[in-house]
């Protein structure tokens, strides 16, 4: 019999390689659905090609061990290395003529179990390194010349495979229409459409989008002042090229997210935050058994796919009251936030710049609490899950492509400066530090704006940051010095005392502990830090009558 040959267990991880680059590849006007609809591909097609996997090792135990985040794990047996190069090469083959014209592709490796899961673990990442770096060494075709006859037919090839069916007036060969933007006009219209990928036909429809990020996106029906700022954008239809009718079951989009947030801090831009799981490699490869890293894998994916959402119903507390007696209701994220994807190890949220900087703040606080509150013995307590992220607050007019990358760029500088951290404004925060800068903040403005304070009077807190920064940096600490600063902020104003107390006390905790030979708690990056953000609360606010 064929199965007793069968000796050697192996590991297999597909990957959707691309995927930033093709979801942000998009223009500004309608850049909302784009997102959406490019999302949900990528989402789909990443479930379709984990299952074409799967049947196409069914004769060999194929079994799913992970599956999110534009990658899947699937366990497998073969006879050797020769008889497993095979089987994933004819599959491999498959997938590059499906995706041959498209801005993504998929990359299989596989490596064999060591009887050991870290190792193992660690052996796929080493090789699936190497094959996204000759991803199609088994694909000759892929540098065979095309000419512009063969892109007309990839853009039919297109429009049926991905497409098909969509009976939309939007979609066709002929019109420069955004076929995107028109996935999720149907979507919403309908509630359904079909795709069809690697010869398998689905239908999709509501039931398929309700646990997925691309249905967690804000509609013009949940915002509580629909009424009123669709009068003020009829009356500056100009300024909106992309629609100004604001039906209920159309995305918000990201003009209006900057008009939310001036209309709420006098402030009109939007907020675009990247976080990322650290260290993911080094806790699978410290793992032994199988069993605990799909515990892991498990507890990541919940929270990215589930936890993530409860946050959405949350108020955005930190800033949105700021005048005491502002009577109107607050907000919840889900009118202010945009998911764009959450994958396994990592999301992409973009947001009215006053909802996201408390929603990453919600976010890494939930998935602190829930992932080493239920962390297992498998898991050193040494080895915390943390996050890393990356914010910049940008106009809403800003490329898509260019906030992207600057998003991008500033999760990286968190991950090269020890990781666990998060970066604003070009600066690398701890997350106590950041909670801190958005606290003051919003303490700070609140204030200002009971007592009439000129908005001028933060550049005193921002000059006064380089006295500190001074002093931080002395060999000693001057406290007739730290006292000088203190009365250069207050000038012993009574009203001005307050702020003075406010920013004084933890920089005063942390020169303290400094003297102590202890760790200081706060970084005093964040009082220009805080500074900035007031400016940016403390603005004359858009009004929509």
């Amino acid at each position: 019999m064929e199965n007793e040959k069968i000796k050697q267990k192996y590991l297999l991880k597909g990957d959707i390689n691309g995927i930033q680059k093709y979801i942000f590849d998009v223009q500004n006007n309608g850049a909302a659905k784009s997102l959406k609809a490019k999302s949900f591909l990528i989402e789909k097609i990443g479930s379709v090609a984990c299952e074409k996997v799967l049947t196409e090792l069914n004769n060999v135990n194929g079994t799913k061990f992970y599956e999110g985040g534009g990658s899947f794990y699937i366990w497998f047996d073969a006879e050797d290395d020769s008889a497993a190069n095979n089987i994933i090469n004819k599959i491999r083959d498959d997938f590059h003529e499906a995706l041959k014209y498209e801005k993504f592709y998929i990359t299989l490796s596989f490596v064999k179990d060591e009887q050991n899961f870290g190792a193992t673990w660690i052996n796929l990442r080493e090789q699936s390194i190497k094959d996204q770096l000759q991803i199609f060494i088994s694909y000759p075709s892929a540098f065979t010349p095309y000419s512009l006859d063969d892109e007309k037919i990839s853009n039919l090839e297109y429009s049926d495979n991905f497409l098909n069916n969509l009976q939309s007036k939007e979609i066709g060969l002929n019109t420069n229409s955004d076929i995107f933007k028109a996935i999720t006009n149907e979507m919403v219209k309908h509630n359904y459409f079909f795709i069809s990928f690697l010869g398998k036909k689905q239908v999709l429809n509501a039931a398929d989008f309700e646990n997925i990020i691309t249905n967690k996106l804000p509609f013009w029906k949940d915002y509580k002042e629909k009424e009123s700022y669709k009068e003020y954008r009829l009356h500056h239809q100009y300024d909106y090229p992309d629609n100004f009718i604001l039906e209920d079951n159309n995305l918000i989009d990201f003009d209006a997210f900057g008009d939310f947030a001036a209309h709420r801090t006098g402030t009109n831009k939007i907020g675009v935050a990247k976080l990322d799981v650290d260290n993911l490699g080094q806790l699978f490869g410290n793992i032994r058994k199988e069993q605990d890293g799909g515990e892991l894998s498990k507890a990541l994916n919940n929270f990215f796919k589930e936890s993530l959402y409860t946050i959405f119903s949350e108020e955005t507390l930190e800033w949105r009251k700021l005048d005491e007696d502002d009577k109107e209701d607050k907000e919840i994220f889900k009118t202010n936030i945009y998911p764009v994807y959450a994958g396994g190890d990592d999301c992409f949220i973009i947001g009215a710049w006053d909802a996201v900087l408390p929603f990453v703040k919600r976010l890494q606080e939930k998935f602190h609490d829930e992932q080493n509150r239920s962390r297992k013995e498998f898991i050193k307590k040494e080895e915390d899950v943390t996050l890393s992220a990356g914010i910049v607050i940008v106009d809403p007019t800003c490329p898509v492509k260019l906030f992207a990358e600057m998003a991008v760029n500033a999760l990286s500088k968190a991950k090269k400066s020890g990781k666990n951290k998060i970066v604003l404004f070009d600066q690398v925060f701890s997350w106590k530090d950041y909670a801190v800068l958005l606290d003051t903040s919003a303490k700070l403005a609140s204030y200002m704006q009971q007592n009439n304070i000129d908005r001028a009077y933060l550049n005193k807190i921002t000059k006064s940051a380089k006295g500190f920064n001074a002093l931080n940096n002395n060999d000693g600490v001057n406290f007739e010095n730290i006292y000088k600063l203190k009365y250069y902020i207050s000038k012993n104003n009574e009203t001005l005392n307050y702020i003075a107390e406010l920013l004084f006390d933890p920089y005063y905790e942390a020169m303290k502990n400094r003297l102590l030979n202890h760790k200081a708690d706060l970084n005093i990056a964040i009082y220009p830090a805080i500074a900035r953000i007031t400016e940016l609360l403390t603005k004359s606010k858009l009004a929509y009558e």
